[in-house]
């Protein structure tokens, strides 16, 4: 029985001294062939130079890593790197192989540089790169009740620190640079497919710094169901002093270009409790320090909220740092196929900005002079002060 007893043990002690020797000749393998194997790959499917310092596997820990990674742009595009990232760690959870999930405990990306360049033919340089990877990358790993994996979940996702620095060439081929920094993104209980029992509510948290003369400041949290059939969800973004120059592109309707002034956004979407197919963002801005001048391409509009447009140029620089506020409001789904963020929250911007300058000045009539109606230029010479040029 003694003898019986001894051999087990050494069977016991021999199988786990070969594991771990497998364990170590796996990670100390990892570290020499994965950098090269995996430069080599993603250099195919992207068609562009990709270059990694380390990578390995650890199989105590069910965990990936990779560090000093490197992604050339594309030939001509302003900067020599796509994307550059310091660490990536990925860890997965051993238990969830026996669910048929794929479970990852925590993906981390520290100190991501990306580029982003939207060129003179209105396309951005990841336009091609995602074309790339659509047409190379074909996943082995396949989701359905059908097939061994049923689903995936991520319990934290984080990008630390990150850079994102992004051109655009303007109508005069001169390029704008827009830079945030400092930016940290988060997100947790994300699950797909969406479970339909007790649901975990998906948050997540994006916030950064715009580099400028006075350094702007963006944060977005957000909370909800998103995949779900009826979705529920409440995302709220603050914008702080936005350099009001930076923000020209967005007011396409309104005929006046900003040289100096900030700008204070609050937006908060959520589902329309009238149709829970659509969302509704509401949107409220602040404007301080205003400076105007007239659009070039625009000068043979004479007029703006009915005056003169000299006079709403002059009436912005009477204000003397009091703000201008004004809200809108914005209802559609995501789902209409007609539907395009941007260019409708560049012209609601730009018509709510118009009619609240209009209300503005019939609020200023009415103050002025209660018994009868004066000119808009009488208005604001009894409010401010201020004398027009009469030539």
């Amino acid at each position: 029985m003694n003898t019986e007893l001894r051999r087990s043990h050494r069977v016991v002690i021999i199988f786990a001294i070969c594991l771990a020797i497998l364990i170590i000749l796996t990670m100390a393998a990892s570290r020499i062939v994965l950098p090269k194997a995996l430069s080599n790959q993603l250099s195919q499917m992207l068609e562009v130079p990709v270059r990694i310092d380390q990578a390995g596997i650890n199989p105590l820990k069910a965990s990936f890593w990779m560090r000093g990674l490197e992604v050339e742009n594309l030939p001509g595009a302003g900067e020599r790197l796509f994307l550059s990232l310091e660490k990536i760690d990925v860890n997965l959870s051993f238990t969830s192989l026996l669910a048929r999930q794929l479970i990852f405990q925590n993906i981390t990306f520290e100190k991501p540089v990306l580029y982003l360049e939207y060129g003179q033919d209105d396309t951005f340089n990841t336009t091609y790169l995602r074309k790339n990877i659509q047409k190379h990358f074909r996943p082995k790993i396949r989701l359905g009740a059908q097939y061994f994996f049923t689903g995936y979940e991520i319990h934290k996702f984080q990008i630390k620190h990150g850079v994102l620095r992004f051109v655009r060439w303007t109508p005069l081929k001169t390029r704008r640079k827009f830079t945030l920094h400092k930016l940290d993104f988060s997100f947790s209980n994300f699950a797909y497919p969406p479970h339909r029992v007790d649901p975990v509510p998906t948050s997540f948290y994006f916030g950064a710094k715009i580099e400028g003369i006075q350094e702007s400041n963006v944060r977005v949290l957000g909370r909800g169901n998103f995949l779900s059939e009826v979705p529920d969800f409440n995302i709220r973004s603050d914008f702080k002093n936005i350099m009001l120059r930076e923000l020209n592109s967005f007011t396409s309707h309104f005929p006046f270009l900003a040289t100096d002034g900030f700008a204070d956004i609050t937006s908060v979407m959520t589902p329309n409790p009238e149709d829970p197919g659509q969302f509704v963002l509401e949107n409220d801005v602040t404007l301080r320090n205003v400076v105007l001048i007239e659009k070039p391409s625009q000068s043979k509009i004479k007029t703006f909220a009915n005056m003169p447009k000299q006079d709403v140029i002059k009436l912005f620089e009477r204000l003397d740092g009091r703000p201008f506020r004004f809200r809108f409001s914005m209802k559609d789904s995501f789902d209409n196929p007609n539907f395009t963020f941007m260019p409708t929250f560049r012209s609601d911007l730009s018509h709510a900005m118009e009619n609240e300058l209009q209300a503005t000045f019939e609020r200023l009539k009415q103050k002025s002079n209660p018994t009868g109606p004066l000119s808009l230029k009488e208005t604001i010479q009894r409010l401010t002060g201020f004398q027009f040029n009469e030539q």
